[in-house]
């Protein structure tokens, strides 16, 4: 899809721009800007994107997600956002059918982690974000491998952010199960995905795992209101000492975690009451 837009914009601005004086050719942009958001709204490029999304077959049917046919009266781009929407939905409902039935229409490969990881990206803006965390956080085959694929693939925003961040935007994308063993195996595999990224933050993954751990029980501790005694900045920092390989990680950097996540929780929606019943490390 990223090549599919590439050829879009860079023939737009090759078509719109003129050849000549600067001013004359800066006036061009804007000629430019009208002419790609034309072509960005046009149907025959969401036809287009249909086709290349989810196949000349299905293209050609105008089926939706349960395999009805569209609407002729429908815009291609109602079509490409309903399918999505149906997919997701369908996801949703039974991950595991939601998978097979994917499979037989050619958008993604059951032996391919790669592919379904890939294919969830693309929905991800449809898709629950608890059901893509209950899927993510299975243990089993073939759900371990597409999270390991995920990660790896969305992994590269965590450039040069801070953990902090990191987890902020990981929870923006999926929510976490409620049982501490799988979040545990998540938590493990964003940690390593962080230290790839940033190699030189922390001395090894096991601070960036623990310091996961800490800021969602902060989070909770700080938001719930079932918890009356709120943690103090000097508890917090005293609950992580020693785990940099019994050195201290800088004082500094936990007080503006600490002060960061006062302001605002690390969830969305507020962090999972059942958060308390995690351990506390």
């Amino acid at each position: 899809s990223r090549g599919l837009l590439t050829s879009t914009l860079q023939w737009c601005i090759d078509d719109a721009l003129p050849t000549g004086p600067a001013p004359l050719a800066a006036s061009g942009l804007v000629a430019a800007s009208r002419a790609m958001r034309a072509i960005a709204c046009s149907d025959e490029l969401w036809k287009v994107a249909f086709r290349h999304h989810f196949g000349e077959a299905t293209a050609m049917q105008g089926a939706g997600a349960d395999g009805s046919t569209s609407s002729s009266n429908e815009s291609w781009r109602e079509r490409h956002l309903g399918f999505q929407r149906l997919l997701a939905e369908g996801f949703a409902e039974k991950p595991k059918a939601a998978l097979r039935t994917w499979a037989e229409w050619s958008l993604i490969q059951l032996d391919s982690p790669d592919t379904i990881a890939r294919f969830l990206r693309f929905l991800e803006r449809h898709l629950d974000r608890v059901a893509l965390g209950s899927f993510l956080g299975d243990c089993r085959e073939p759900n371990k491998s597409v999270y390991v694929a995920y990660m790896q693939q969305v992994s590269g925003v965590f450039c040069d952010l801070s953990l902090e961040a990191s987890l902020r935007l990981y929870l923006s994308w999926v929510r976490l199960p409620g049982e501490a063993p799988k979040i545990d195996r998540m938590f493990e595999t964003l940690a390593m995905e962080y230290c790839r990224r940033n190699p030189s933050v922390f001395s090894s993954l096991d601070v960036a795992f623990i310091l996961l751990f800490s800021m969602v029980m902060l989070s909770t501790d700080l938001h719930s209101p079932r918890i009356r005694r709120k943690m103090t900045p000097e508890e917090f920092v005293s609950s992580n000492r020693g785990i940099d390989g019994g050195n201290d990680v800088p004082t500094q950097y936990l007080l503006d975690i600490y002060q960061s996540i006062k302001q605002t929780p690390l969830d969305p929606d507020h962090m999972q009451q059942q958060f308390l019943a995690l351990p506390n490390l």
